[in-house]
């Protein structure tokens, strides 16, 4: 069984095929980019992809053997005394040089007017875009978007090669290149996102003390209200007192005790309801629990008030039983509709998973 490593290779020496057979400049950078990748991951040296090549990782010779870098004899023969016009610059850029060297020509003509007007025609902006664009698409990045990482990459570049370090680890001016731009890149949306995560944590303190004070405003609201509420039923037990004292004088010979018992509270309240509103002041009317745990309303009223009573229960009975079918009814239009949307929502998931996995991929 293949190893992952072996896996990676088999990868990688496709990879680099193409990249040698591709005209396509596009094509050939995407393809040193996915080995590039596979030798951080796996290790990888030269070797490994072809046989002819160092047992090393040298990403300036890879680029060079797929045939994104052109070295030209004149270039490699020129000496500092010729100065720059015997160069070719897409091999200077590209050519190994010390660092005493590279700051030379960083500072000199060529770079004095700004590094973008010295790069802007040759393969090496494209490849500094691409660059660019990877870190800003990477886990360190800040998504700036195609067009405004372009304007970034320019306006770095607009300055003079003077302000380019020279690094003791690069090896060419495009590798000090490359590290400039990641340098001010980082630095640059490093301020953005502490900006950004600035205004998140203002923005979150504004809307929790917003929430703090709504809630409290709530909070005072509902305790007004149940104040409110406690007297006006205070008032209205008064008042019911009242007309049952007045009332019950005024009862008359005919008046008997009727006892109506019920297992369901709810049908109870709704009884006690009725029965509180058909009687009035004709009658009197109070809930027990008995010792069975049930509820009962005691009437004391004459039988032609009490079938009043019964009546007018069946009715409001029947009304809210009536109500209670069509919120039900609603409840279970409303359950099929969101069952229909979620199963849509996962049809439609389900479809774009693959070529989302496949985008993922190939980026």
């Amino acid at each position: 069984m293949a190893t992952d490593r072996q896996k990676a290779i088999d990868k990688a020496v496709k990879v680099f095929r193409q990249g040698v057979s591709t005209g396509h400049a596009g094509e050939k950078l995407k393809c040193v980019q996915v080995l590039s990748r596979l030798s951080e991951r796996h290790g990888l040296m030269l070797c490994d992809i072809d046989a002819s090549l160092p047992r090393r990782w040298d990403a300036e010779l890879l680029r060079i053997k797929i045939g994104l870098v052109v070295v030209s004899a004149s270039a490699a023969g020129a000496g500092g005394g010729q100065g720059t016009a015997n160069v070719d610059l897409e091999s200077l850029l590209f050519q190994h040089l010390d660092v005493a060297e590279r700051k030379r020509r960083l500072q000199g003509p060529l770079f004095s007017q700004g590094v973008f007007k010295a790069v802007e025609r040759t393969s090496a902006y494209t490849r500094l875009l691409a660059e660019a664009h990877s870190l800003d698409r990477s886990n360190v990045g800040v998504g700036l978007g195609d067009q405004e990482l372009m304007t970034w990459l320019d306006r770095a570049l607009s300055r003079q090669g003077s302000r380019v370090e020279s690094r003791p680890t690069s090896h060419t001016i495009f590798e000090d290149l490359v590290a400039y731009c990641r340098a001010g890149y980082m630095t640059e949306t490093g301020e953005r996102r502490k900006a950004e995560q600035h205004r998140q944590r203002q923005e979150q303190r504004q809307q929790a003390e917003a929430e703090r004070k709504r809630a409290e405003a709530q909070r005072r609201d509902r305790e007004r209200q149940a104040a409110e509420d406690r007297r006006k039923r205070e008032q209205r037990e008064a008042e019911r007192v009242r007309r049952e004292n007045e009332g019950r004088g005024h009862l008359d010979d005919e008046a008997e005790v009727f006892a109506m018992a019920f297992d369901e509270r709810a049908v109870a309240r709704l009884y006690l309801k009725v029965a509180r509103q058909q009687v009035g002041t004709r009658g009197t009317v109070k809930p027990v629990t008995a010792a069975t745990g049930q509820l009962v309303v005691k009437l004391l009223v004459t039988a032609a008030l009490k079938d009043d009573v019964d009546l007018a229960f069946r009715k409001a009975l029947h009304d809210l039983q009536v109500a209670a079918a069509r919120v039900r009814d609603e409840a279970a239009r409303n359950r099929d509709e969101a069952v229909r949307r979620a199963e849509a929502a996962y049809a439609s998931e389900c479809e774009l998973a693959f070529e989302r996995v496949v985008d993922r991929y190939v980026a």
